[in-house]
């Protein structure tokens, strides 16, 4: 009999210790998938078209950067040309290092324009992009959503109700409202 009480017993435990196990077992881990169109959000967030001015500012500032140097290149030729005859070797030498010099240096900063110009694009983004990833997160929590895809890579279809890129927009919209009035 006391065998059969001490089956009991650790029967009794066991199934005890087990319930919080098979509660978890039967209680579906749900994950929840939603999408955001992270292009869209960032075309119609609030930094969009200074972020866009900035940079055609930037990029128009080294048009004109190259063009004064092909100016100063063509001055130098030019002068050049038409001193040759009234110049000692020394000094052809010297104008001629004068605009190999000024020739390296436009070519250095036309091979540099785009690599200049994604650094400043780069630079300009970072503040907007790490506020973008706030509000997703703020929206995904809110809603319930345990992964957020970004919906303009690999996303074939998505239900609408499960695409919070309108709901982030607003919260965006709605956090730099907040900001101005402080």
């Amino acid at each position: 009999m006391k065998t059969l009480t001490t089956i009991l017993c650790i029967t009794v435990v066991c199934f005890l210790m087990a319930i919080p196990v098979s509660a978890q077992i039967g209680k579906k881990n749900k994950t929840r998938i939603g999408c955001v169109d992270i292009e869209e959000v960032f075309i119609k967030s609030p930094w969009y078209k200074d972020i866009k001015n900035d940079l055609k500012k930037y990029r128009e500032n080294l048009n004109n950067e190259k063009v004064l140097l092909e100016e100063e290149v063509y001055l130098l030729e030019k002068s050049f040309a038409s001193n040759i005859l009234f110049m000692t070797e020394d000094e052809i030498s010297s104008k001629s290092n004068s605009i190999n010099n000024k020739k390296n240096e436009y070519i250095q900063l036309v091979s540099n324009m785009n690599t200049r110009l994604k650094v400043e694009e780069e630079s300009l983004l970072e503040e907007p992009i790490k506020k973008i990833r706030e509000a997703v997160q703020e929206i995904a929590i809110a809603y319930g959503y345990t992964i957020i895809i970004d919906k303009s890579t690999y996303v074939v279809w998505v239900d609408e109700k499960d695409d919070i890129t309108k709901e982030v927009i607003k919260h965006l919209e709605w956090k730099a409202r907040r900001a101005h009035s402080n």
